[in-house]
């Protein structure tokens, strides 16, 4: 697998949550900036967050919208980080 981005972006399907909204939000994370801290590599980040590591993949190379299973991963992976450190 290449390189990954440094600073992953998404996008969250807000049409979802609020239908009468009608358009996207982009979504930042840093948790590539944050994971070798605390983890060796992506798949043992995906275990902490719970999720398939090629998630992270895509999510990473702009191929996948991030959603909430990748939310609330990482918020389990970083317990230690507010949400606002991580989005």
């Amino acid at each position: 697998m290449s390189e990954i981005s440094k600073f992953c972006k998404g996008s969250f399907d807000y049409d979802r949550y609020n239908p009468e909204r009608g358009n996207d939000i982009e979504i930042k994370t840093r948790i590539l900036d944050l994971y070798n801290e605390k983890y060796e590599s992506i798949q043992e980040l995906a275990q902490a967050m719970q999720i398939p590591a090629n998630e992270i993949y895509l999510v990473c190379q702009d191929k996948r919208n991030i959603n909430e299973n990748f939310i609330a991963g990482a918020l389990r992976a970083f317990p230690e980080y507010h949400i606002s450190d991580l989005f």
